[in-house]
């Protein structure tokens, strides 16, 4: 559960059993209705943005606007009550710097970070504003020295609007002059030859011979009979006529 400044309840908040670690560290957690705790802040103001002056990475963010904006007062507000309830238990100095100036968080490899249009963002810059969402993992005890370690989980920077593309809107007359540069250009390709499967087979157009009577048939026209077709009509009549007498 992530909780704001209109929701937060101390009584919730619990100190637990130390743990012993190895070089003399002890570790104690610190949980809120027995679960882990975690806050989403207000809009907070990064001077330097991401550091890694002491081998890890942290950001320091302050609370230069609480003037202007009441829930940086109730969010301060919340972070003393946490801080008395655990200085009742183990004395240690309050972990917001320099008079109530800013509060430090530790960054992890698990630490995403985004802009305001939920585009991932890998660095935060200095001189920004953001909201955090930080995890109070619990107290580090060695040599008598209290460390809290509040870890950085997510943060939300609000970055200047940008354009990652060519955004300019063309002229009407610029874009026809343009298409019609491009077909100048670029003529439209031949053709493609046609398959062998639709190439035209040869046709033998010379006619054939037919006979008479094909084209008796066809023409339905006289044909003139033949020198033997005559003679054997005569024959035929001689032999009628010899049998008639």
């Amino acid at each position: 559960m992530i909780l704001l400044s209109d929701n937060f309840d101390i009584d919730l908040l619990s100190i637990k059993k130390k743990l012993k670690y190895p070089n003399n560290f002890t570790f104690i957690p610190i949980k809120y209705n027995n679960d882990d705790l975690v806050i989403q802040t207000p809009k907070l103001y990064s001077k330097y943005g991401i550091n890694n002056k002491y081998e890890r990475e942290y950001i320091d963010v302050s609370f230069l606007n609480k003037e202007n904006d009441t829930s940086i007062k109730k969010f301060i507000d919340i972070l003393d009550e946490i801080y008395l309830k655990i200085n009742k238990k183990y004395k240690t100095n309050h972990f917001i710097k320099d008079n109530e100036k800013y509060i430090r968080f530790k960054l992890s490899s698990n630490t995403i970070i985004y802009d305001q249009r939920k585009k991932e963002l890998t660095n935060i810059n200095g001189n920004t504003y953001g909201n955090y969402i930080i995890y109070l993992h619990g107290i580090w005890i060695k040599d008598n020295i209290i460390s809290y370690e509040w870890i950085l989980l997510q943060a939300k920077i609000y970055t200047p609007f940008y354009l990652t593309d060519y955004s300019f809107i063309e002229d009407i007359k610029d874009i026809k002059d343009n298409k019609q540069t491009k077909l100048r250009s670029n003529p439209p390709p031949p053709p493609p030859p046609l398959p062998k499967s639709f190439t035209k087979k040869y046709v033998n157009n010379k006619p054939k011979l037919q006979s008479k009577n094909q084209l008796k048939k066809k023409n339905n026209s006289y044909i003139p009979p033949t020198l033997d077709d005559i003679t054997k009509i005569l024959l035929k009549f001689k032999k009628n006529k010899k049998s008639n007498i």
